[in-house]
């Protein structure tokens, strides 16, 4: 039999996307990394709930074994002995084994350093083919030493996982699955957004802009709908033909009365990144697209602005309209968190925002060129994970597409 052993900690996804890899039998590198048997979790009471997950998804393809360190996943002695008593009572149980895999991209790395010489000393003892791997997030590979699997393929294009299977991984619950629909479909978003971001570009906030959080703040109270109409019809003056919903329409609609203001105070600038995502989809292999995704955890809820999904690797957009700085890093920040408790070092942010790329003497030190270095020196491991788009970029569709 072969086995393959598995490090369990905080992120569940490289090692879902390793399993389902090793377990597929139409790879063509069966001799090199061979179909495992057995799979075996190595888990402790900090990961056990993301075990649970990974078993019930894979629990109709292979036979597993749990190994539970309970509080003592940083105790060597008991981890090296927990895994060579497991593979031990293979062998008393008259089970030949072929080969061990081990894996130990998921786990903590004392746990996975104990696994290794565990598996290293069972594996000479018994002259038994040893096999270690990693999930390389920078180059979507599966890295056995030197070498690299799949051969000439992309593990993205091979493993894919949807929106919801990433929150599964994680027990979230999805409390909306998001949509690829705009906001209004009766307008151009590409014309409205850069008409938008050139009047949200001056130094003074546009009349249009303070109409909108003065009803935003107002209609809390909901107050009567045409006590907003001289507001509207101020908007109205700004953006003429390329507003998407007229004050005859929503006077009559509490609900699209607020949909209304919510897409002038901000979600016009999801559904730009939307459309730009949209059309690329084909090219850039993107399996999924969705914005405005809600999912709750232990009481708290989550809200992804736009979210695109190559494979099983998480791109993770998080959008605003804001000029400050401070706003926009804790922006990127919340990002960087949430798309590392989802996708782990897969994933990737994009952080939108109508910070100019650089500073000039109007904005300080607002401009990405300083987040960027703010971003950077807080860890160098950030600058691989996070993209930075500015007015600069979004104003040009064409510059916005290739970013």
């Amino acid at each position: 039999m072969n086995v393959a052993i598995f490090t369990v900690g905080s992120n569940p996804l490289p090692i879902y996307v390793v399993a389902k890899y090793l377990l597929d039998n139409n790879r063509q590198d069966k001799v090199e990394l061979p179909t495992p048997d057995l799979l075996i979790f190595i888990y402790s009471e900090n990961s056990d709930k993301y075990l649970e997950a990974l078993c019930s998804k894979l629990k109709t393809e292979s036979n597993i074994d749990k190994i539970n360190l309970g509080d003592k996943e940083r105790d060597r002695e008991i981890v090296q002995n927990a895994v060579k008593f497991n593979l031990e009572n293979l062998i008393r149980r008259k089970k030949h084994i072929n080969s061990i895999h081990l894996h130990y991209s998921g786990g903590t790395k004392p746990m996975s350093v104990f696994s290794y010489v565990a598996v290293e000393e069972f594996g000479k003892k018994h002259n038994i083919k040893t096999i270690y791997s990693d999930l390389d997030p920078e180059q979507s590979l599966i890295r056995v030493g030197k070498e690299t699997y799949p051969i000439e393929k992309d593990l993205r294009d091979c493993i894919k996982l949807n929106i919801k299977e990433i929150f599964d991984l994680h027990n979230m619950n999805i409390l909306n699955s998001g949509t690829q629909s705009y906001t209004f479909k009766k307008i151009d978003i590409k014309k409205f957004s850069i008409k938008a971001i050139n009047s949200l570009k001056m130094k003074k906030q546009p009349s249009w802009k303070a109409q909108i959080h003065s009803m935003k703040s107002e209609i809390k109270g909901k107050l009567p709908l045409n006590q907003f109409q001289k507001s509207f019809d101020e908007v109205q003056k700004e953006f003429g033909h390329l507003m998407p919903v007229q004050w005859n329409e929503v006077v009559s609609s509490f609900q699209l009365f607020k949909k209304f203001i919510e897409f002038f105070d901000g979600k016009w600038l999801e559904d730009y990144i939307l459309d730009a995502l949209l059309s690329l989809q084909q090219k850039l292999k993107i399996d999924e697209i969705k914005k405005s995704v809600k999912a709750m955890y232990q009481t708290r809820d989550c809200e992804i602005d736009v979210v695109a999904m190559r494979g099983y690797q998480m791109y993770y957009f998080t959008c605003t309209t804001s000029k400050d700085i401070k706003i926009v890093k804790g922006k990127a920040f919340e990002a960087l968190y949430r798309a590392e408790q989802l996708g782990g070092s897969h994933a990737r942010v994009i952080v939108v925002s109508l910070l100019p790329s650089k500073k000039n003497t109007r904005q300080y030190d607002h401009c990405i060129e300083n987040l960027d270095k703010d971003l950077s020196s807080f860890e160098a491991q950030i600058e691989k994970k996070v993209k930075l788009i500015g007015s600069n970029v979004l104003e040009d569709p064409a510059l916005l597409s290739k970013e």
